[in-house]
């Protein structure tokens, strides 16, 4: 073994020496970017954590020998199986077990950096020996699929907490982890979150939808699905597509005082009246039913000339033309941060 060699064997067996604190480094790391870890009972987060540790152990131990990694491929598939018969999916232990790798990497290049002895050549052996650590967990993968376990996240889902006939601030985690014993489910930013290999039919109301193909994976995807869920929350309807949500979502992060202004800017004193007002409810219908009266009136359940009367007021009270393509558009988004968009709101 050359110098250079040596001395990253020596960082390697450095850290096994100071297994407690890489553990918690990986621990940490899990508990960030696995929803799921800030529900588990203590007692289970307590055997994650031991079993990471060994985990942890066993990977440095082959790391400092650079010899292959069987022992670990059969221990991560027996964590694995551990792991599903008590309710956590497969592709949590997958994610934990990437983590793992991802960290065990960065630390090396960390103390290597430290010691002034980092460059190419050691950075190419570092990763070719963290990388025999992903190999385990691939190894589990390709064995789940040739099984037909598809262990890849394809969609999230997001949903406001708390809704629903069963009372808590959990509830609807709950019975989300019911309905999809097989998803990654957790709580981020007080909603409950989804990432599943299957897709998902049966949400509660309120909740955005988005895929995690491209850019971005599974973060973005999530990222995707609540601001889709609080576009639909806003509305009032059952769901929102996270990507058709975004500049909807965009919207009501407006600074209060501006959406304030745009909105009495666009809709005059509607913009001023309850928003289930029936001029205001004959604005969204107008809007939503693409201008023709005829099928307003049936929606609405009017008299023609009751519509024919309300539609005239409303010309007098907004201050923009509705004939005009950019200031309608700029009625419906006022229309929308009211709560009232004609896509969403259902006519009074």
């Amino acid at each position: 073994m050359n110098e250079r060699h040596a001395g990253l064997t020596d960082v390697l067996a450095a850290l096994r020496a100071d297994l407690d604190l890489v553990t918690d480094r990986v621990f940490d790391a899990m508990s960030s970017r696995i929803p799921l870890m800030d529900s588990l009972p203590d007692d289970v987060v307590a055997d994650v954590h031991a079993k990471m540790a060994g985990t942890v152990d066993l990977a440095l131990n082959h790391m400092v020998a650079d010899t292959p990694l069987a022992g670990l491929t059969a221990r991560v598939r027996g964590i694995a199986v551990e792991r599903g018969n008590a309710g956590i999916p497969m592709e949590v232990t997958i994610l934990a077990h990437e983590i793992a790798a991802e960290v065990l990497t960065e630390m090396g290049i960390e103390r290597l950096a430290a010691g002034g002895i980092l460059d190419s050549t050691l950075l190419s052996h570092l990763i070719r020996r963290a990388m025999r650590v992903l190999q385990a967990v691939a190894d589990l993968t390709a064995r789940a699929q040739r099984s037909g376990v598809d262990v890849r996240f394809r969609w999230a889902a997001a949903a406001p907490v708390g809704v629903g006939p069963t009372a808590g601030s959990d509830s609807t985690a709950l019975r989300l982890r019911r309905r999809y014993p097989a998803a990654l489910i957790g709580e981020v930013d007080g909603w409950a979150v989804i990432l599943s290999a299957a897709p998902l039919d049966d949400l509660p109301p309120g909740s955005g939808t988005a895929g995690t193909a491209g850019a971005g994976g599974a973060g973005a995807g999530l990222r995707r699905a609540i601001g889709g869920a609080a576009v639909a929350a806003h509305l009032g309807v059952s769901s929102m597509d996270g990507v058709a949500a975004a500049p909807f979502r965009a919207l009501l992060s407006l600074d209060p005082a501006d959406r304030d202004d745009f909105v009495r800017s666009t809709l005059g004193p509607l913009g001023r009246t309850p928003t289930d007002d029936d001029l205001t409810a004959t604005l969204v219908c107008y809007l939503g039913a693409g201008r023709r009266r005829s099928a307003m009136a049936r929606l609405l359940h009017v008299h023609r000339h009751t519509l024919d009367r309300r539609l005239a007021q409303i010309d007098q009270l907004l201050p923009v033309e509705l004939d005009d393509p950019s200031e309608r558009l700029r009625v419906e988004l006022a229309l929308f941060l009211l709560g009232r968009h004609p896509t969403g709101a259902q006519p009074k």
